[in-house]
């Protein structure tokens, strides 16, 4: 982890992202604003449909946004055409979730590999081989397997494989999709290491979204908690899994108990219900009708994200008047 870099990487601003299905609007993002240092690991936690995926995919503008802003480095990817969208596109990348479907099973691993030298043509076609193998062997696949299909392979070597792709034009940022969740937990930790290591060897800058808050704790030097579309609460890891504020951070927390209860919470209520329809969003606080410390201006009135101490965000009325100092 790293926290010696205040360069600002990624600035986003009132980000929203609205999808159309059955005539009705999806809000998948709903004023996210956040920004990505340098160097770091933002990780991105919540349940399932709160917007996780679709934040990272938009940012890389592999979605369209619907209003706000993305700064990448000063620029605004959905400003850029062809050779700066280009630029673009090698200096970021994405792991996804699911190995066997993000991998083409009628390619094999070299050809795999080999479609991004190509379609951005880096370097000399007789220097992809070094340069394939090279990379094979920094994510831990032997070289002499490329020529094998991705059913050849078990899910932790597929992902393997999914980061070694995610490498091949040298990018500066990663957004990882739930990049472990579907493998076994002692492999989840193989993969994790190895995502850390090469942050390191690499200088890279990685936005981590996981529903499981453990692994965020585990890779990320900063955490943004989301709930239907929005950020509820934000704060470096240490602060938000040592003094929680937003009941939903309590509650997500009480989920993944750990020997340090004392710091958790332990009389917080579980976390119950599921997660409302983005379509038909509750009014006032999104998180009103699970809330077990719900107040009569939180089914009114959605509350602001504001700072109440250094570097420490929470959208909860509880909070209002708490700034920093």
């Amino acid at each position: 982890m790293n926290d010696n870099s205040n360069h600002v990487l990624m600035e986003v601003q009132d980000l929203k992202t609205w999808f159309t299905v059955n005539g009705e609007k999806v809000l998948a993002l709903d004023g996210v604003s956040f920004q990505l240092r340098e160097g770091e690991i933002l990780g991105v936690v919540g349940e399932s449909g709160c917007g996780k995926s679709t934040l990272g995919r938009t940012i890389l503008r592999l979605e369209q946004k619907t209003g706000g802003s993305v700064l990448y480095r000063g620029k605004d990817p959905f400003s850029l055409a062809k050779d700066d969208l280009k630029s673009f596109r090698r200096q970021t990348s994405m792991v996804f979730q699911d190995p066997s479907s993000s991998l083409n099973p009628r390619k094999r691993v070299d050809q795999i590999l080999r479609q991004p030298l190509r379609v951005h043509s880096l370097g000399e076609p007789a220097e992809w081989n070094d340069r394939i193998n090279s990379i094979l062997q920094e994510t831990g696949i032997a070289p002499q397997y490329r020529n094998r299909y991705p059913h050849q392979f078990s899910g932790g070597q597929k992902q393997r494989i999914g980061v070694a792709r995610s490498l091949m034009l040298d990018p500066d940022f990663i957004v990882m999709d739930e990049a472990v969740s579907a493998l076994d937990v002692s492999i989840q930790a193989q993969i994790l290491n190895l995502l850390l290591d090469l942050k390191d060897k690499r200088n890279l800058t990685y936005l981590f979204i996981s529903h499981d808050l453990g692994v965020v704790e585990f890779v990320s030097d900063r955490i943004l908690v989301m709930y239907l579309g929005r950020i509820v609460e934000e704060a470096p890891t240490v602060i938000l899994t040592g003094k929680p504020s937003h009941p939903y951070t309590q509650a997500l927390l009480k989920a993944f108990p750990t020997t340090d209860l004392a710091t958790r919470g332990s009389s917080i209520s579980p976390l119950e219900g599921d997660v409302p329809s983005p379509i038909h969003p509750p009014s006032g606080c999104h998180f009103s009708p699970r809330c077990p410390q719900v107040m009569d201006r939180c089914r009114e009135e959605y509350p602001p994200l504001r700072e109440i101490e250094n570097g420490h965000r929470v959208a909860c009325w509880l909070y209002q008047g708490k700034t920093s100092h």
